[in-house]
């Protein structure tokens, strides 16, 4: 009789860490399923922002550049600011769609982590350079204004404020778009990567 007992405890026991050992598989799964969900929905809004960016750029330049070619002569500093926005856009296309491939080059569901990591510290690289090529293309925008709009010759405290002005949008520029879409997107991105990581290497 106590054999029997023990052995329908036994019996007992076993169905629970059964039953125990599948729970945390599903909640495993689970878990890898929710960090591969959000990178995949991470990485789509940035894919998001990216094709609005390009789209904006057409819809902005173009008509600054075509309004600048009716308004000045030819040789004037406008159609000199007109072939500046025009290579801007073209050089900025092409810039903006080599981002996009990098970041549809990402898949969660496909890659190993480890691969997946390897892409977005590349990805997080080439937005780097973005900023610093960003500010170097801003130092030449605005020696150009300066010169089209003959700013050297209004007093020192126009020239100052005209240097405040756009420095300030651009920092504003800056700051909403790369701390507050790029880069919460890619923190969120690497956080769910280092996650996984970890859990595949328990």
């Amino acid at each position: 009789m106590e054999l029997e007992d023990l052995k329908k405890s036994w019996h007992t026991l076993d169905n629970k860490l059964q039953q125990a050992h599948v729970t945390d598989e599903q909640q495993l799964v689970q878990l890898i399923a929710g960090h591969k969900a959000d990178t995949h929905r991470s990485i789509r809004r940035l894919a998001t922002w990216q094709r609005i960016s390009m789209w904006l750029s057409v819809l902005i330049i173009i008509p600054i550049c075509l309004s600048l070619v009716q308004a000045s002569p030819w040789g004037s500093s406008g159609n000199v600011i007109a072939i500046f926005y025009m290579a801007t856009l073209l050089v900025g296309m092409v810039w903006d769609y080599t981002t996009l491939r990098l970041l549809m080059r990402i898949k969660i569901d496909e890659m190993p982590v480890i691969e997946v990591a390897t892409q977005m510290a590349r990805y997080r690289r080439w937005i780097r350079n973005e900023i610093y090529v960003g500010c170097v293309w801003f130092l030449i925008f605005v020696g150009l204004q300066y010169w089209h709009l003959h700013i050297y010759d209004k007093p020192w405290g126009g020239q100052f404020f005209f240097f405040l002005f756009l420095i300030g949008i651009c920092v504003i520029l800056v700051y909403l778009f790369y701390k507050k879409v790029v880069y919460k997107h890619l923190n969120e991105i690497d956080k769910n990567v280092d996650e996984l990581k970890d859990i595949c290497t328990e």
